[in-house]
């Protein structure tokens, strides 16, 4: 059996020092996947940093192994994750998103021995329908050995994804960059070539997250993609 551990990346936003949008999107993850302790998670003190230390104060009351991100990055963070790991495969997630659980309908278990079989590395959730548009130069429809339906595309997105640590940590770290926000990763990766991600789902399944963007969803976009059987967008509103 395979194992993943679970990052989650946040930073200070205007919503800070208060939790609930870091909250809201665990809840959303352990709604999809089930219950799942959180490994660690990566604190940068941007951009408002005079609400950085109440910020952590109430991050460590809520959750165990708080990490510093002392180049206030994403990509420093993302970086230390692959380094720090001790697991075959790592869940990256940054703070502001909500899973559509009702979509992602195999386990993550499941979606590891995909993984593993299909010699996949990057394994993401799309915040758009499955299709030809913005990085996603091709979308290519494949199948599993178990019967789990994704598709292939050479973007590697920093929408949440699951990455095998041990090829990132061999070979795809060397091109990840420290940058600034939330920069360093996505572009760096997608912008060489031969490298692929698989997206869940066949061609043209539906969005399976929505970025919040760290503040709330519009209600017009919430009933247009949103399902929330858990009361997820509700209870942290």
């Amino acid at each position: 059996m395979k194992s993943l551990e679970l990052n989650i990346f946040t930073n200070c936003t205007k919503y800070a020092p208060e939790t609930f949008i870091i909250e809201r999107t665990y809840k959303s993850f352990c709604a999809a996947f089930g219950d799942f302790p959180i490994r660690r998670i990566y604190l940068d003190q941007n951009p408002f940093r005079n609400h950085y230390a109440e910020y952590k104060r109430n991050l460590k009351s809520a959750f165990p192994h708080v990490e510093i991100v002392n180049m206030a990055s994403l990509s420093e963070g993302y970086i230390r994750s692959i380094q720090e790991g001790e697991t075959d495969y790592i869940f990256q997630l940054e703070h502001d998103w909500i899973f559509n659980a009702d979509l992602i309908r195999h386990s993550m278990q499941d979606i590891l021995e995909c993984m593993d079989e299909c010699g996949i590395y990057h394994f993401r959730f799309n915040q758009r329908s499955n299709k030809i548009g913005g990085w996603n130069h091709y979308i290519r429809g494949e199948k599993s050995p178990q019967g789990i339906e994704y598709c292939m595309t050479d973007c590697l997105s920093n929408n949440p994804h699951i990455i095998d640590r041990w090829i990132y940590r061999e070979d795809h770290i060397k091109l990840i960059k420290i940058m600034s926000g939330s920069k360093g990763i996505e572009c760096q990766l997608s912008a060489r070539d031969g490298y692929e991600g698989a997206v869940y789902g066949p061609p043209g399944y539906p969005a399976t997250i929505v970025h919040t963007d760290g503040r709330g969803i519009p209600e017009r976009r919430k009933k247009r993609v949103l399902h929330d059987p858990a009361g997820i967008w509700d209870n942290w509103k």
